[in-house]
């Protein structure tokens, strides 16, 4: 496989088409007999499957063969040191109810190091990547906002732990989806974010943005993008 700035052009090319065809024409108008609730009680529709199989024959065709991936895993996971994340949508219950706060995230791990990191917004387009080290949206070196203020969302015993860490903050809406989360903070209009248990697949395009930010991070070992992070928190935040 060959990572280099046309291995993203077409990636983005890819999922300009996959939104346009499954994504743009569904929100808020899945039939019912489309959607399904999981042992989690998490919801997948037909369109997330679709994606999920089209994204894993893409990168076959590009030389990976191993992945993490939600519809299916651990179906297609074969090799544990060497491995994609694919989440086809993130956000699935915003997707059904007709909610603008959704995302496709993509990331890339070799010997527990991650190579790189993709969180697409199908909504307007945007697709935003982290790779040596840069972060970058729609190609271009992304400018990161410095906060003055904290904004976010947290539940009620959110702010019982973090409270006394942020100060005075502004509450925010919850969105039910971390990429989208994460597209705000890549946008300068949150500040913090708490992840709390999360799934491989959600978390690992997301922890590689905010490690390479610099946010603060109640998370105090050497991070490593192993399966343990599953069962870790991670609470992070602007410095202010």
């Amino acid at each position: 496989m060959i990572i280099d700035s046309n291995f993203f052009l077409n990636l983005h090319s890819y999922l300009s088409v996959i939104s346009g065809k499954y994504i743009l024409p569904k929100i808020g108008k899945i039939e019912l007999s489309n959607i399904k609730t999981k042992p989690d009680n998490s919801k997948a529709t037909i369109h997330d499957v679709e994606i999920e199989n089209l994204l894993i024959n893409y990168f076959k065709r590009n030389g990976f063969n191993s992945f993490i991936a939600e519809e299916s895993f651990p179906n297609n996971f074969n090799d544990k040191n060497n491995y994609l994340t694919l989440d086809p949508i993130d956000g699935t219950r915003n997707f059904i109810n007709g909610v603008n706060k959704i995302a496709i995230m993509i990331s890339y791990i070799e010997d527990e190091n991650l190579l790189f990191s993709i969180i697409y917004n199908p909504i307007n387009n945007d697709f935003y990547h982290l790779f040596n080290n840069k972060i970058f949206k729609n190609f271009n070196l992304h400018s990161l906002k410095q906060h003055d203020q904290h904004i976010g969302y947290l539940n009620e015993n959110g702010i019982d732990k973090f409270s006394k860490i942020l100060g005075s903050f502004t509450v925010q809406d919850k969105s039910s989806s971390i990429g989208y989360d994460m597209i705000q903070i890549l946008e300068g209009d949150r500040s913090f974010i708490p992840i709390h248990k999360g799934r491989i697949w959600d978390i690992f395009p997301v922890l590689g943005f905010l490690e390479q930010m610099n946010y603060k991070s109640l998370h105090h070992k050497d991070l490593k993008f192993n399966l343990d992070l599953s069962n870790d928190s991670f609470f992070y935040y602007a410095k202010i």
